[in-house]
Protein backbone atom coordinates (compact mmCIF):
# COMPACT_ATOMS: atom_id res chain seq x y z
CA UNK A 1 0.00 0.00 0.00
CA UNK A 2 2.95 2.54 0.59
CA UNK A 3 4.73 1.50 -2.68
CA UNK A 4 0.72 2.39 -4.23
CA UNK A 5 0.61 5.80 -2.46
CA UNK A 6 4.67 6.63 -3.65
CA UNK A 7 4.36 5.65 -6.72
CA UNK A 8 1.20 7.87 -6.83
CA UNK A 9 2.46 10.89 -5.47
CA UNK A 10 5.40 10.66 -8.16
CA UNK A 11 3.00 10.44 -11.11
CA UNK A 12 0.65 13.66 -9.77
CA UNK A 13 4.15 15.35 -9.21
CA UNK A 14 5.56 14.38 -12.63
CA UNK A 15 2.05 15.35 -14.39
CA UNK A 16 2.25 18.60 -12.27
CA UNK A 17 6.16 18.99 -14.08
CA UNK A 18 4.74 18.54 -17.16
CA UNK A 19 2.14 20.83 -17.35
CA UNK A 20 4.83 23.68 -16.19
CA UNK A 21 6.70 22.86 -18.30
CA UNK A 22 4.39 23.10 -21.53
CA UNK A 23 2.73 26.43 -20.02
CA UNK A 24 6.16 27.91 -19.73
CA UNK A 25 7.28 26.71 -23.09
CA UNK A 26 4.23 27.85 -25.22
CA UNK A 27 2.22 30.95 -25.23
CA UNK A 28 -0.10 31.76 -23.07
CA UNK A 29 -2.61 34.34 -24.06
CA UNK A 30 -2.12 37.65 -22.22
CA UNK A 31 -5.12 39.29 -20.38
CA UNK A 32 -4.79 42.93 -19.46
CA UNK A 33 -7.72 44.51 -16.97
CA UNK A 34 -8.75 48.05 -17.26
CA UNK A 35 -10.56 49.10 -13.60
CA UNK A 36 -13.44 51.14 -14.18
CA UNK A 37 -15.29 53.50 -12.12
CA UNK A 38 -19.06 53.37 -13.78
CA UNK A 39 -19.60 56.05 -16.46
CA UNK A 40 -23.84 55.71 -15.74
CA UNK A 41 -23.72 55.92 -12.32
CA UNK A 42 -25.73 52.87 -12.26
CA UNK A 43 -25.77 52.93 -8.48
CA UNK A 44 -24.99 49.71 -7.81
CA UNK A 45 -21.93 49.67 -5.38
CA UNK A 46 -21.27 50.33 -1.82
CA UNK A 47 -19.72 53.84 -3.23
CA UNK A 48 -19.81 55.58 -6.34
CA UNK A 49 -18.26 57.87 -8.29
CA UNK A 50 -19.91 60.77 -9.29
CA UNK A 51 -19.28 60.89 -12.58
CA UNK A 52 -19.53 63.76 -15.76
CA UNK A 53 -21.19 63.14 -18.86
CA UNK A 54 -18.68 61.08 -21.03
CA UNK A 55 -20.77 62.18 -24.03
CA UNK A 56 -19.67 65.92 -24.03
CA UNK A 57 -17.75 66.79 -26.33
CA UNK A 58 -13.85 67.24 -24.31
CA UNK A 59 -14.92 63.52 -22.56
CA UNK A 60 -15.42 62.05 -26.12
CA UNK A 61 -11.92 63.14 -27.48
CA UNK A 62 -10.50 61.91 -24.53
CA UNK A 63 -12.34 58.21 -24.84
CA UNK A 64 -10.79 58.65 -28.61
CA UNK A 65 -7.09 58.92 -27.11
CA UNK A 66 -7.71 56.53 -24.49
CA UNK A 67 -8.87 53.87 -26.77
CA UNK A 68 -5.75 55.00 -29.06
CA UNK A 69 -3.41 53.93 -25.94
CA UNK A 70 -5.14 50.58 -25.20
CA UNK A 71 -5.43 49.54 -29.32
CA UNK A 72 -1.31 49.51 -28.22
CA UNK A 73 -2.43 46.43 -26.91
CA UNK A 74 -3.23 44.46 -29.53
CA UNK A 75 -6.11 42.88 -28.45
CA UNK A 76 -7.74 40.29 -29.92
CA UNK A 77 -10.63 39.84 -28.20
CA UNK A 78 -12.29 42.57 -25.36
CA UNK A 79 -14.49 41.40 -22.51
CA UNK A 80 -17.17 43.57 -20.54
CA UNK A 81 -18.53 43.18 -17.86
CA UNK A 82 -22.27 42.19 -18.79
CA UNK A 83 -23.64 38.82 -18.59
CA UNK A 84 -22.16 35.56 -19.54
CA UNK A 85 -24.88 34.56 -22.63
CA UNK A 86 -26.31 38.02 -23.11
CA UNK A 87 -27.08 38.21 -26.32
CA UNK A 88 -28.70 41.83 -26.67
CA UNK A 89 -24.77 44.09 -25.81
CA UNK A 90 -23.29 41.76 -28.93
CA UNK A 91 -26.78 42.16 -31.17
CA UNK A 92 -26.46 45.92 -30.59
CA UNK A 93 -23.05 46.22 -31.03
CA UNK A 94 -23.71 44.62 -34.77
CA UNK A 95 -25.65 47.70 -34.56
CA UNK A 96 -22.99 49.94 -34.12
CA UNK A 97 -20.53 48.71 -36.31
CA UNK A 98 -23.28 49.92 -38.94
CA UNK A 99 -22.97 53.75 -38.37
CA UNK A 100 -20.24 53.90 -35.21
CA UNK A 101 -22.12 57.09 -34.08
CA UNK A 102 -21.04 56.63 -30.41
CA UNK A 103 -23.35 59.70 -29.12
CA UNK A 104 -26.56 57.20 -30.09
CA UNK A 105 -25.55 54.77 -27.80
CA UNK A 106 -25.65 54.39 -23.83
CA UNK A 107 -23.06 55.93 -21.48
CA UNK A 108 -21.78 52.98 -20.05
CA UNK A 109 -18.20 51.70 -20.11
CA UNK A 110 -19.68 49.34 -22.06
CA UNK A 111 -20.61 51.17 -25.03
CA UNK A 112 -18.33 54.27 -24.90
CA UNK A 113 -15.01 51.83 -24.52
CA UNK A 114 -16.01 48.92 -25.11
CA UNK A 115 -17.62 48.89 -28.69
CA UNK A 116 -15.26 52.18 -29.12
CA UNK A 117 -12.42 49.96 -28.93
CA UNK A 118 -13.96 46.92 -31.01
CA UNK A 119 -14.78 48.69 -33.49
CA UNK A 120 -11.72 50.51 -34.00
CA UNK A 121 -9.61 47.16 -34.24
CA UNK A 122 -12.84 45.74 -36.58
CA UNK A 123 -13.39 43.38 -34.31
CA UNK A 124 -16.64 40.78 -35.31
CA UNK A 125 -17.79 40.65 -31.63
CA UNK A 126 -18.02 41.73 -28.03
CA UNK A 127 -17.52 38.92 -25.14
CA UNK A 128 -19.63 39.75 -22.21
CA UNK A 129 -17.89 37.60 -19.38
CA UNK A 130 -20.17 38.20 -16.01
CA UNK A 131 -21.40 36.46 -13.46
CA UNK A 132 -24.34 38.68 -11.24
CA UNK A 133 -24.40 37.53 -8.16
CA UNK A 134 -26.28 39.26 -4.76
CA UNK A 135 -23.63 39.06 -2.30
CA UNK A 136 -25.81 40.32 0.31
CA UNK A 137 -26.52 37.00 2.88
CA UNK A 138 -29.79 36.69 4.88
CA UNK A 139 -27.96 36.66 8.20
CA UNK A 140 -27.65 40.46 7.49
CA UNK A 141 -30.77 41.57 8.67
CA UNK A 142 -30.88 39.73 11.63
CA UNK A 143 -27.83 40.77 12.36
CA UNK A 144 -28.06 44.32 11.83
CA UNK A 145 -30.98 44.50 14.01
CA UNK A 146 -29.40 42.78 17.04
CA UNK A 147 -25.81 44.71 16.37
CA UNK A 148 -26.58 48.56 15.78
CA UNK A 149 -23.58 49.52 16.75
CA UNK A 150 -21.53 47.67 14.46
CA UNK A 151 -23.81 48.81 11.77
CA UNK A 152 -22.83 52.40 12.55
CA UNK A 153 -18.85 51.54 12.51
CA UNK A 154 -19.62 49.90 8.65
CA UNK A 155 -22.06 52.88 7.85
CA UNK A 156 -19.22 54.99 8.63
CA UNK A 157 -16.86 53.64 6.71
CA UNK A 158 -18.89 53.25 3.81
CA UNK A 159 -19.44 57.05 4.68
CA UNK A 160 -15.50 57.75 4.49
CA UNK A 161 -14.81 56.01 1.17
CA UNK A 162 -17.87 58.18 -0.41
CA UNK A 163 -16.11 61.47 0.88
CA UNK A 164 -12.29 59.62 -0.47
CA UNK A 165 -14.12 59.16 -3.90
CA UNK A 166 -15.56 62.56 -3.81
CA UNK A 167 -11.96 63.96 -3.19
CA UNK A 168 -10.36 62.91 -6.07
CA UNK A 169 -13.08 62.61 -8.22
CA UNK A 170 -13.26 66.39 -7.86
CA UNK A 171 -9.05 66.30 -8.09
CA UNK A 172 -8.32 64.21 -10.82
CA UNK A 173 -11.67 63.89 -13.15
CA UNK A 174 -12.80 66.99 -13.01
CA UNK A 175 -9.56 68.82 -13.44
CA UNK A 176 -7.84 66.22 -15.96
CA UNK A 177 -9.03 63.87 -17.98
CA UNK A 178 -10.83 60.49 -17.80
CA UNK A 179 -7.78 58.26 -18.92
CA UNK A 180 -5.50 60.09 -16.07
CA UNK A 181 -8.04 59.44 -13.61
CA UNK A 182 -8.22 55.62 -14.72
CA UNK A 183 -4.54 55.26 -14.89
CA UNK A 184 -4.81 56.68 -11.11
CA UNK A 185 -7.64 53.94 -10.34
CA UNK A 186 -5.13 51.27 -11.74
CA UNK A 187 -2.31 51.85 -10.12
CA UNK A 188 -1.35 48.99 -6.97
CA UNK A 189 -1.70 50.63 -4.29
CA UNK A 190 -5.57 51.60 -5.32
CA UNK A 191 -6.42 48.31 -6.72
CA UNK A 192 -4.66 46.91 -3.51
CA UNK A 193 -6.35 49.60 -0.75
CA UNK A 194 -10.31 48.67 -2.90
CA UNK A 195 -9.61 44.51 -2.19
CA UNK A 196 -9.11 45.61 1.51
CA UNK A 197 -11.82 47.02 1.84
CA UNK A 198 -13.83 43.70 1.35
CA UNK A 199 -11.36 41.85 4.29
CA UNK A 200 -12.58 44.51 6.35
CA UNK A 201 -16.19 43.72 6.01
CA UNK A 202 -14.89 40.59 7.89
CA UNK A 203 -13.58 42.06 10.26
CA UNK A 204 -16.66 44.58 11.04
CA UNK A 205 -19.65 42.90 10.00
CA UNK A 206 -19.73 39.55 12.55
CA UNK A 207 -21.34 38.23 15.75
CA UNK A 208 -21.13 35.34 18.06
CA UNK A 209 -24.47 34.11 16.05
CA UNK A 210 -23.56 35.83 12.73
CA UNK A 211 -20.81 36.11 10.09
CA UNK A 212 -22.81 38.29 7.34
CA UNK A 213 -19.48 39.71 6.57
CA UNK A 214 -17.15 36.67 5.90
CA UNK A 215 -20.44 35.41 4.02
CA UNK A 216 -20.46 38.36 1.57
CA UNK A 217 -16.66 38.04 0.97
CA UNK A 218 -16.83 34.42 0.02
CA UNK A 219 -20.08 34.96 -2.29
CA UNK A 220 -17.20 38.09 -3.52
CA UNK A 221 -14.75 35.41 -4.12
CA UNK A 222 -17.79 33.07 -5.82
CA UNK A 223 -18.54 35.78 -8.43
CA UNK A 224 -15.20 36.44 -9.47
CA UNK A 225 -13.96 33.23 -9.99
CA UNK A 226 -17.25 32.34 -12.01
CA UNK A 227 -16.51 35.67 -14.27
CA UNK A 228 -12.47 33.68 -14.26
CA UNK A 229 -14.50 30.60 -15.29
CA UNK A 230 -16.01 32.43 -18.36
CA UNK A 231 -12.78 34.33 -19.02
CA UNK A 232 -11.33 30.72 -19.81
CA UNK A 233 -14.45 29.99 -22.08
CA UNK A 234 -14.18 32.77 -24.48
CA UNK A 235 -10.33 32.16 -24.62
CA UNK A 236 -8.79 30.83 -27.65
CA UNK A 237 -5.61 29.07 -25.94
CA UNK A 238 -4.94 27.79 -29.81
CA UNK A 239 -4.43 31.06 -31.14
CA UNK A 240 -0.88 31.91 -29.64
CA UNK A 241 -1.77 35.73 -30.38
CA UNK A 242 -4.37 35.61 -28.03
CA UNK A 243 -4.84 39.16 -26.02
CA UNK A 244 -7.56 39.81 -24.25
CA UNK A 245 -8.52 43.39 -22.72
CA UNK A 246 -11.21 43.43 -19.94
CA UNK A 247 -12.80 46.07 -19.52
CA UNK A 248 -14.60 45.47 -15.27
CA UNK A 249 -15.14 47.52 -12.37
CA UNK A 250 -12.02 48.51 -10.53
CA UNK A 251 -13.52 46.40 -7.42
CA UNK A 252 -12.89 43.36 -9.39
CA UNK A 253 -9.32 43.66 -10.47
CA UNK A 254 -7.33 42.62 -7.51
CA UNK A 255 -9.06 38.90 -7.53
CA UNK A 256 -9.45 38.36 -11.16
CA UNK A 257 -5.62 39.11 -11.53
CA UNK A 258 -4.88 36.72 -8.27
CA UNK A 259 -6.68 34.14 -10.09
CA UNK A 260 -4.79 34.41 -13.80
CA UNK A 261 -1.25 35.48 -12.46
CA UNK A 262 -1.73 31.86 -10.29
CA UNK A 263 -3.33 30.07 -13.26
CA UNK A 264 -0.41 29.13 -15.74
CA UNK A 265 -2.28 29.11 -18.88
CA UNK A 266 -2.45 32.95 -18.88
CA UNK A 267 -0.07 35.43 -18.91
CA UNK A 268 -0.96 38.94 -16.84
CA UNK A 269 -0.28 42.30 -18.62
CA UNK A 270 -0.58 45.61 -16.72
CA UNK A 271 -2.94 48.35 -18.30
CA UNK A 272 -0.34 50.90 -16.89
CA UNK A 273 1.98 49.82 -18.93
CA UNK A 274 -0.26 51.75 -22.16
CA UNK A 275 -1.72 54.94 -20.34
CA UNK A 276 1.28 56.83 -20.43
Amino acid sequence: MYIMKQNFLLVLLFLSFHLILNAQQSQKPKVMILGMYHFSNPGLDAANIKADDVKAEKRQQELDFLAKQLAAFKPTKIAVEVPYGDTIIPKRYQEYLKHKDLLKMRKSETYQIGFRLAGQLNHNNIYPIDYRLNIEPESMGKFAQENPQKMQVFQGMIKSIQDTLNYWTEEILYKKTIGDFLKFMNTDDLVAANHSLYLELVNTLWSEKYSPGAEMISLWYKRNTMIFQNLIRITDFDNPDERILIVFGQGHVQMLKDHIEDANYYEWVEVNDYLK
